[in-house]
């Protein structure tokens, strides 16, 4: 398993939106900006994919 925080500051919607989406499917939201996970490697993997 593998366990972070991500945390960010876009200023423009258009990535910010697109990364929330992103990470929202992998991960828990803490506050706006700021997701907490705990994935599989080959999970893990997929999301940096994408």
């Amino acid at each position: 398993m593998i366990k972070g925080i991500i945390s960010y500051d876009i200023s423009i919607d258009r990535y910010r939106n697109k990364l929330s989406r992103i990470l929202s499917n992998y991960c828990t939201r803490i506050q706006y900006s700021v997701y907490q996970f705990e994935l599989d490697e080959k999970i893990y993997k997929d999301m940096l994919k994408k």
